[in-house]
């Protein structure tokens, strides 16, 4: 059991603590969450092929969940046994301290503050508001409408 909280980040970006090289997979796809008793946490990074929890035959599309000896984690196309997620959050060493969140956070010095860029509308623009979830990012890497074929691959 870790002494102090872990967060694991799991994904196909080279930085992840745990790289899953699918095409499936998110850069940044899911983060696996240890607590100081040992218990394991995952949570979704909003990730375009969704993060699975599969317990006793049935599998759930989830945002966030805690996982038992037995169960199964789907990221994307690539599943992990719990039992896999458990022995690679042991090989990753001490965990470091996850950050201390205080009530009032000091501001920001200026130079670190970021500048948002500010587009002006013109009369020829046109503007849709896309409900939550309804864009996914197909296996080429495209932006489609969930549901429709792929301009680019036709998947």
């Amino acid at each position: 059991m870790p002494s102090s909280p872990r967060k694991i980040r799991i994904g196909r970006d080279a930085g992840c603590d745990v790289v899953l090289s699918d095409r499936s997979v998110s850069r940044k796809h899911a983060d696996l969450m240890i607590d100081t008793t040992g218990v394991m946490e995952i949570l979704d990074l909003e990730s375009s092929g969704g993060t699975f929890l599969i317990r006793g035959g049935k599998e759930d599309s989830i945002a966030r969940a805690n996982l038992k000896e037995g169960d199964k984690v789907r990221f994307g196309k690539v599943e992990l046994t719990f039992e896999a997620l458990k022995e690679r959050a042991v090989k990753l060493g001490p965990p470091d301290p996850l950050p201390v969140r205080t009530a009032n956070p000091p501001p920001l010095p200026v130079s670190v503050k970021r500048a948002v860029p500010v587009i002006a509308a013109t009369p020829t623009m046109k503007f849709s508001v896309a409900s939550p979830g309804s864009m996914v990012r197909c296996e080429c890497g495209t932006i489609k409408k969930r549901g429709e074929r792929c301009p680019s691959c036709g998947a």
